[in-house]
């Protein structure tokens, strides 16, 4: 379970959205480069990072709250793409697998934002399953403790923000 931590493509639309926060004002070809930029700065991102362009004109994201957690349904819209998109993914879980032996003061040198969100939900007791997709992949974070409950809901909403000012920025670029 620890071992899939980090799933691909869920860290991809995630990332868009924090690259985003700082690259509100430019065109999507400067919001790509500052994307692909902050995820290569991430051991897990950087392995989603150089296929970004190719992959996100087709990429769906879709966020789910369960009633003892969330769920995160990732895809391409392009039947060609899955085969690439599910390759970057292993090997995101592999990075995010090693992700998990790092120490707190390492993950915040060697993690992005969103990767250091999920690494932490786990660290504290969240269960994080996921599984592949004819189209994609779904990551589910859940808990029957009330108190983790509330970390993976509000990490949710953080998501969701972060998605919003995504399409924002692409409707407006």
């Amino acid at each position: 379970m620890i071992r899939r931590m980090i799933a691909g493509a869920a860290l991809v639309l995630v990332v868009v959205g924090a690259a985003m926060a700082d690259e509100m004002q430019g065109n999507k070809d400067d919001m790509m480069k500052s994307m692909q930029k902050e995820m290569m700065n991430c051991m897990v991102c950087k392995n989603m990072a150089p296929h970004m362009a190719e992959l996100m004109p087709s990429m769906t994201m879709e966020i789910v709250t369960l009633n003892n957690g969330t769920a995160y349904m990732h895809g391409v819209t392009d039947p060609s793409k899955v085969e690439l998109l599910h390759s970057c993914g292993a090997k995101m879980e592999e990075s995010g697998a090693a992700a998990m032996a790092l120490s707190d003061a390492d993950a915040k040198t060697q993690l992005c934002g969103p990767c250091q969100g999920m690494r932490t939900m786990v660290v504290n007791g969240a269960s994080m399953s996921m599984g592949q997709t004819e189209m994609g992949d779904i990551m589910v974070f859940s808990s029957d403790d009330p108190a983790v409950q509330e970390k993976i809901w509000a990490y949710e909403q953080e998501m969701r923000q972060m998605m919003a000012m995504h399409e924002q920025a692409m409707m407006e670029g």
